[in-house]
């Protein structure tokens, strides 16, 4: 039996796939038991080379491959559909895990019959040393207990809505008929409490099982005026499927809902009034238009709860803020 299969999406990320497929392949469960799957999204590297190489070479990895980029959204769900485990997670090809460290977290979805498991993580940089946790991160609350999804949702997410972070029970998973979004970017954030909210079982274990790298050249953390405002977009799109979502969601989890609008309108602002304070302004009442304001600071750090307050009283004035701390 097969009880656990990793999807592994692919897309120009060659140069990380050894460190990625050692971890993945060094664990503390046969490897008859787990699958890889690897999804080449129309790489223009050589990752599906390499990912055919790894398949000749271990029974237990196939690999999909689509004919044209289609976005990580929809590896995801080629990797879902081609899923044949018990249990089912998705890990970043830049990122990678604790070796020898799925028995355990394998265990304790059988143990406790779990729809979901959350576990820790460790951000690394670029030369894979270990970084800070943000505010946020600390204070997330990995005390054992199981819940249901909605009870998570609406007190423990925060805003790291992060779909590498879990495993889940892959029955559970196709009996929603949940898809990621395809075309949108941030995909986790709009599927993950989809999912959540339908999960009868849940629960957190503190071990830091995966490696999140923070690449200084990802779209997320490029000042390039291109990518800056492709990210201001992404925003504002997240935010539109947000809002259609809390129409229907149940009443306990609004405050997460809230919380979120608080914090992608910030992100997206703050994007925007570093590329021109006018435009920054277009989309501020684009967003008051859409009816989030005021924004809500529950649970946000110090810092961003500060900048949302001053947001909600005078707009104008924080922006022009941003733009010229931009400029110096």
């Amino acid at each position: 039996m097969i009880r656990l299969s990793i999807i592994v999406n692919m897309f120009n990320t060659a140069r990380y796939m050894p460190r990625c497929m050692e971890t993945l392949l060094e664990q503390d469960i046969p490897q008859e038991e787990y699958e890889i799957i690897l999804v080449d999204d129309c790489s223009p590297d050589n990752s599906l080379e390499m990912a055919r190489e790894y398949a000749a070479q271990y029974q237990n990895i196939r690999v999909c491959s689509h004919e044209k980029n289609k976005g990580l959204a929809a590896a995801r769900n080629t990797g879902i559909d081609a899923a044949k485990g018990q249990y089912l997670c998705f890990v970043d090809p830049d990122d990678y895990i604790e070796k020898n460290s799925l028995a355990e977290l394998l265990k304790q979805m059988d143990e406790e019959q779990l729809d979901m498991l959350r576990f820790n993580y460790q951000k690394v940089d670029e030369d894979y040393n270990n970084m800070p946790d943000s505010e946020i991160e600390a204070r997330f609350d990995y005390t054992p207990g199981v819940m249901t999804g909605k009870e998570y949702l609406a007190h423990r997410l925060g805003i790291g809505c992060y779909v590498w972070a879990y495993i889940y029970r892959l029955e559970f998973i196709k009996k929603t008929g949940i898809r990621f979004f395809e075309g949108c970017f941030f995909d986790d954030t709009p599927w993950l409490p989809r999912v959540l909210q339908k999960a009868q079982r849940v629960n957190v274990n503190p071990i830091r099982h995966q490696f999140y790298l923070q690449r200084t050249g990802s779209m997320v953390h490029s000042h390039n005026k291109q990518a800056v405002m492709r990210k201001v977009d992404m925003h504002m799109q997240m935010i539109d499927i947000l809002m259609e979502q809390k129409m229907e969601a149940p009443k306990e989890t609004y405050e997460w809902y809230d919380m979120m609008f608080a914090h992608a309108a910030l992100s997206l602002l703050t994007s925007a009034a570093c590329v021109d304070y006018r435009l920054s302004l277009d989309y501020y009442k684009r967003l008051n238009d859409k009816g989030i304001f005021p924004l809500s600071p529950n649970r946000a750090s110090s810092k961003n709860a500060r900048k949302v307050k001053m947001l909600n009283v005078c707009p104008r004035l924080f922006l022009l803020m941003l733009n010229l701390k931009n400029r110096k």
